[in-house]
């Protein structure tokens, strides 16, 4: 929820955005430490494509650009997930809070409600990122990247942690 504030009478001189978070304030994570006792590299390696499926149909939800509902930070691209912030890359921040299941934010009240991954999506998802995070397979995730509301591309499932086929709008990319 962001308010925003209007001046009345005269010009608007000042926007004044403010993030209210709702639910467990977010953990402080050592990564290091986060990384080694949660993540065990996969037997074989996730390319990113199979990773951006399930960030793009149970996160990009909130980590849009601009982000809402409190997310920190937008999560569009391979790119995205390599930033630096708060003292570790993204996609760092992104294992601990899927192998401790405080991402998806199931406490966010959205309409319809916020789902925790499927055990395939955080298999996907977890595996990919404790294997480094890096581009295996490419960047090219063909039509999943243009899956804004498309209704050409493949569909998020509902009820499978997913927001539903309508998709989430604005520019996405794989790259």
């Amino acid at each position: 929820m962001l308010p925003i504030f209007f001046v009345t009478g005269g010009s608007c001189t000042e926007h004044r955005y403010e993030t209210v978070r709702s639910g467990p304030p977010m953990p402080n994570f050592d990564h290091g430490k986060c990384l080694s006792q949660s993540c065990e590299p996969p037997p074989n390696e996730i390319p990113w494509c199979d990773a951006y499926a399930v960030i793009r149909c149970s996160c990009q939800r909130c980590h849009t650009d601009p982000p809402q509902n409190g997310a920190p930070f937008p999560l569009l691209s391979y790119a995205a997930t390599q930033k630096e912030y708060a003292g570790g890359a993204i996609w760092q921040h992104m294992a601990c809070a899927v192998s401790t299941d405080f991402m998806p934010a199931v406490w966010v009240e959205l309409d319809p409600p916020v789902e925790p991954l499927t055990s395939s999506q955080k298999d996907s998802l977890l595996g990919w990122l404790c294997q480094g995070a890096r581009p295996t397979g490419g960047l090219d995730c063909g039509n999943l990247a243009s899956a804004a509301g498309s209704g050409g591309a493949p569909a998020c499932q509902a009820g499978a942690g997913g927001f539903g086929t309508s998709g989430q709008a604005g520019a996405m990319t794989g790259q």
